[in-house]
């Protein structure tokens, strides 16, 4: 896919403006076109309703849909060696913070750990530790590998946005902070 981009070039002759020349960015490679794929992929879920699931959190208790009903709800996929998701996290916490009260439910889904033996490990440890370190206040889960694997992530951070009947509204892969809060906010004005 070949992708042009407009451009205006200011020339100081006469103070006249003048269009650039079309840039040409250069096409995207295989690796482009696999992940855009894997958006695409896990974007289908948007319309439809949330999956069921069972993830655990911190405290073993285990948290269904059933849970999520009647709240706005982001599910973030994250992990804890993710700078992108360790810059998002105290944004979540803020949005929680302040709209919590109005129904909206975060969820900090980690998953893809790995143990001091650089293995893969399921274990609660890595997020309890993150989250007593930072002392978050929303909910988070642990070991939540294939809940990642069977709703298509295709990298972290990623976000479900899901409304108060079980809606997958919209799916976010990276954070947009501004884009996230005006959904949330829509969702939380709908009864």
């Amino acid at each position: 896919m070949v992708t042009t981009l407009a451009a205006m070039l200011v020339l100081a002759q006469g103070g006249a403006t003048q269009p650039a020349a079309k840039i040409q960015a250069p096409p995207a490679t295989t690796q482009q076109n696999d992940f855009q794929k894997r958006i695409d992929a896990v974007k289908e879920a948007e319309g439809k309703p949330l999956p069921d699931f069972k993830m655990l959190r911190l405290d073993d208790t285990i948290m269904t849909n059933k849970d999520l009903l009647g709240k706005v709800t982001v599910i973030d996929f994250w992990a804890t060696w993710c700078g992108p998701c360790k810059a998002a996290a105290p944004k979540l916490d803020a949005m929680h913070k302040e709209l919590a009260s109005q129904g909206l439910m975060i969820i900090g889904a980690n998953l893809a750990e790995r143990g001091a033996d650089r293995q893969p490990t399921r274990t609660k440890d890595n997020a309890v530790g993150y989250v007593s370190e930072h002392k978050y206040g929303y909910t988070f889960t642990y070991g939540n590998d294939d809940l990642g694997k069977a709703w298509k992530v295709p990298g972290y951070p990623t976000f479900f946005i899901v409304d108060r009947k079980g809606t997958v509204r919209e799916v976010m892969v990276g954070f947009n902070e501004a884009g996230m809060k005006k959904t949330v906010a829509n969702l939380l004005a709908e009864k």
